[in-house]
């Protein structure tokens, strides 16, 4: 006794359309963000001349680095990490052909910190 053969093959999830395409997303995406670290320090300073850790637009471009209220070693690493990290975060969801999800997921994620920042410092 003979098994059949399936007519057409088994399909696990979406195909993959235009992989190079999307590896060119991901690592433009983290270039984009390495390069948005520095150029947003630099912007909310020249935005508020008070420094930056009473910046508004720091507090709202830059909500984990200024959540202490006063800006540390610490958070200035974390300040100038935080959008080369949205970069990796979003060319891994776009290599997985998910970039609505990690746009979500750092939107959310960025709108929450602004919140708690704005809402445990005033």
């Amino acid at each position: 006794m003979q098994m059949s053969q399936p007519s057409k093959p088994l399909e696990y999830g979406r195909p993959i359309p235009n992989r190079n395409k999307r590896i060119w997303v991901a690592v433009i995406s983290i270039v984009a963000g390495i390069a948005c670290g520095p150029l947003g320090v630099l912007w909310a300073e020249l935005n508020y001349y008070g420094g930056l850790s009473s910046s508004p637009m720091a507090i709202i471009l830059f909500p984990f680095g200024m959540m202490t209220g006063y800006v540390t070693l610490g958070d200035m690493a974390l300040v100038l990490v935080q959008f080369p990290i949205y970069g990796i975060v979003l060319g891994a969801f776009t290599l997985c052909g998910r970039l609505r999800y990690g746009v979500l997921l750092v939107a959310i994620l960025h709108i929450g910190g602004v919140l708690l920042c704005f809402l445990y410092k005033h």
